[in-house]
């Protein structure tokens, strides 16, 4: 069964048909929805309050005066389709396709720069950039972001509009059918005439907002201002910014995230100033190892040098700043004689073709007959600033352990240098160092590593025994490993997770990549057979057409089974992006969604490499 709802202004604005919207039955009560579609239309709703700002009487807000509407804006941050003002009595949906973007801002403009009425967004950023990209509108006052206040009574960033709801206790819309064409918004909200009963559900949506009004406000109490006063600083950086959302960490809260603008208004002094990155690699080590004649000008190029490549018969050459650099002059080829300089200046190599020195890797190449004929001289580089990043994952989730994945060159060793230090100053570390080459060679670990204590592993075959060998006869807080790669050290990881042992190590790949590769997808649990949640692990391409249909779809289903993962949190590197970092908190649920041939929820942080500010975006992976 289903009634109508004329939604007009009483006698105001024409009640046409077409601009009637149905309100179904199943829906929460809700205002009734105006749609604002005509010059003329636009021309009369110009008179009523909330838009008539030079209007004395007020019709919104309560007995206490507090005024407050609440706003949304369809196909943002790129593009305005619609917009949404509501109060307690109405909503007005306003149809920028039809009507023109800067018209309907222009005539909401009095309205937006009043700071006497409060305007209500969940998700600040977004609005506030397209609206002055595509309105015009630069100068917003009177803002509450509705993320910003649930951030402040909950302490969590960027919380979804349904979580708030939940946490307030509101009523929801029913918006399932809607999902599919979410994914394409422009596609949606670009059509004219607008679809009725999706506006209808879009406009009661929007009237949650503006009816969570006095139980937020209640919570806030006088910390009301404190938000407001940090909203419209939002609004102010976001534009600066193309609409990235900044964050901070809590001194005060162990390095817990914040939003920078919250924290500056509430404890300004608790805000974690950025640390500069500083770079140490002493490359001079390397260099001075190699033929006078090779050395040429790497000297004034260690902070960009990574890699020195000497192939006997062949002609020397350096990776500097992703670009090969030729050493030595005219056709100069490497000889025997400059591979045992090499060779004799670190004492030969152990079985595995490895020296370490210092920080740095020296690898050789041998022939059949086990002669050298080849070197790679790896620079190892010790980072300070850089794992501020993640200063909440480290100090804030401090029980929770910590998977850092990428390629080979991301930085992933690097990282844990750092990291291994960080928490070495509150915590009993100690680091199982397969290779020697996060603490460095020598029975001494180098001092990048602080008060964390090293156990070295003879052979690669051997690191799952020596993590268990370290779990039990050490008690660390925190194990650190470098590089996990084989079952028997899956099996080891969990052990320690077991006996209460928090782990810090890495592996190479990406998320998707380990979620497909039998050996190590134990680690964010994930096993074949035996009792459990039964997933189905989907391969193949999809595409999707302009309407979203999925089509050319293969797949291959296999028995497995999801348990608890042993690392609570991952970081993915990419090479040459170091300032750039996704996170994936959900483990088990995007998981699920990887194997079943879907998108997962990840968090990306960025750093400005020159103020150090971080930003913060929540994307689909």
């Amino acid at each position: 069964h289903q009634h109508s709802t004329i939604a007009s202004v009483s006698g105001t604005i024409d009640t046409d048909p077409d601009n009637r919207v149905a309100l179904n039955s199943n829906s929460i009560d809700s205002a009734p929805t105006q749609i604002i579609e005509t010059s003329e239309q636009l021309d009369k709703v110009k008179l009523l309050d909330p838009f008539n700002r030079s209007k004395q009487v007020n019709s919104i807000g309560d007995n206490d005066g507090d005024n407050a509407v609440a706003i949304d804006c369809k196909g943002v941050p790129d593009n305005i389709f619609l917009i949404f003002v509501a109060t307690r009595s109405i909503t007005y949906a306003f149809d920028c396709v039809k009507l023109g973007v800067t018209t309907v801002c222009e005539t909401l403009k009095d309205l937006l720069m009043d700071a006497g009425v409060t305007k209500m967004f969940h998700d600040l950023h977004s609005h506030a950039v397209a609206l002055a990209r595509n309105g015009g509108v630069k100068h917003l006052r009177g803002t509450l972001d509705t993320q910003l206040a649930m951030e402040f009574l909950t302490g969590k960033i960027q919380m979804s509009f349904t979580q708030m709801l939940d946490k307030l206790g509101q009523e929801q819309v029913q918006t399932r059918y809607l999902r599919k064409e979410r994914r394409d918004e422009d596609f949606l909200f670009a059509k004219s005439p607008l679809p009725a009963d999706i506006v209808k559900k879009e406009a009661d949506s929007v009237s949650l907002l503006a009816n969570a009004k006095d139980k937020l406000f209640i919570l806030l109490g006088d910390a009301r201002n404190i938000v407001q006063r940090a909203s419209d600083s939002r609004v102010l950086a976001v534009i600066d910014s193309g609409g990235a959302h900044q964050i901070c960490f809590d001194v005060a809260k162990s390095h817990a995230i914040s939003s920078i603008e919250l924290l500056r208004e509430q404890r300004p002094e608790d805000v974690a100033a950025p640390t500069p990155l500083k770079i140490s690699d002493d490359a001079a080590v390397l260099i001075e190892m190699l033929p006078k004649d090779l050395v040429g000008n790497l000297g004034e190029l260690t902070s960009k040098l990574t890699d020195i490549i000497l192939d006997k018969g062949r002609q020397p050459y350096a990776w500097v700043n992703k670009y090969r650099k030729m050493l030595g002059q005219g056709n100069r080829r490497v000889e025997s004689s400059d591979i045992e300089k090499v060779v004799n200046g670190i004492g030969g190599f152990e079985t595995d073709n490895r020296r370490i020195l210092e920080l740095h890797r020296i690898s050789a190449i041998r022939n059949r007959q086990f002669d050298i004929i080849g070197l790679t001289m790896h620079v190892g580089r010790h980072i300070s600033g850089n794992a501020t990043m993640i200063s909440d994952l480290l100090f804030n989730h401090c029980s929770k352990s910590i998977l850092f994945l990428g390629e080979s060159g991301s930085g992933k060793t690097t990282l844990i240098r750092e990291v291994t230090q960080l928490l070495a100053e509150c915590s009993n570390v100690c680091i199982v160092d397969t290779v020697n080459e996060i603490a460095g060679d020598g029975d001494l670990p180098h001092a990048c590593v602080g008060f964390a204590r090293r156990m070295m592993v003879r052979h690669v075959n051997e690191q799952a025994d020596v993590m268990i060998e370290c779990m039990q006869n050490h008690a660390p807080e925190v194990m650190v490993v470098d590089n996990i790669g084989f079952s028997n050290e899956v099996d080891a990881a969990r052990m320690c997770r077991l006996r209460d042992v928090r782990l810090i190590a890495a592996a190479h790949g990406d998320f998707r990549k380990l979620v497909k590769e039998p050996k190590l997808r134990g680690l964010i649990g994930v096993v074949e057979g035996g009792d459990g949640e039964i997933l189905n692990e989907t391969q193949g391409q999809s595409e999707f057409d302009n309407n979203d249909k999925r089509r050319n779809h293969t797949q291959k289903t296999e028995a497995l089974r999801t348990i608890t993962p042993i690392f609570d949190i991952i970081v993915e590197l990419k090479r040459n992006c170091h300032h750039q970092w996704r996170i994936v908190f959900d483990i088990a649920s995007a998981v699920e969604n990887v194997l079943q041939g879907q998108l997962f929820t990840a968090q990306r942080r960025i750093r400005d490499p020159l103020t150090g500010t971080i930003k913060v975006e929540l994307e689909r992976v």
